[in-house]
């Protein structure tokens, strides 16, 4: 957690853990008087475990914090993509009946056209009948 993986990971397959807490000691504490390696221990001054345990809870939240950033990330772009989503099948939906609104006031009026031509020609056709009859027993007369 305190050094990076890519220093340690060599080691752990190796199995050269002294040279890894070693490492890890190097990187984390300065002044290499606060330690002391033993054989099969580490020796540390007074406080030195404390400091090396804040070291490392500090590190674990900060990691946590990574995870519930990236977590929060997650949940806000799946509820965005989800209002999206929904708004997006509002949208379709209400231009579908948009549309069809269109096409029903388009129809009205093609059709209101066609009936006020029919009307026209039949008033005019039989204007013309009226007109015609006329002249023609009007002609017939002399």
């Amino acid at each position: 957690m305190l050094v990076p993986s890519s220093e340690w990971q060599p080691m752990i397959q190796a199995m050269d853990l002294r040279r890894l807490c070693s490492t890890i000691l190097d990187k984390t504490i300065a002044d290499p008087d606060m330690y002391q390696n033993g054989l099969t221990k580490i020796f540390f001054r007074a406080g030195m475990l404390a400091a090396l345990e804040s070291l490392r809870s500090d590190r674990l939240n900060a990691m946590v914090t990574v995870v519930q950033k990236n977590m929060r990330r997650r949940m806000a772009v799946n509820k965005y993509q989800g209002l999206r989503k929904a708004a997006i099948k509002i949208q379709t939906w209400w231009r579908g009946i948009q549309a069809r609104k269109l096409v029903q006031s388009i129809r009205r009026e093609v059709s209101t056209i066609r009936l006020q031509t029919g009307i026209r020609r039949f008033i005019q056709r039989n204007h013309f009948l009226v007109t015609k009859r006329a002249i023609t027993l009007f002609q017939s007369r002399k």
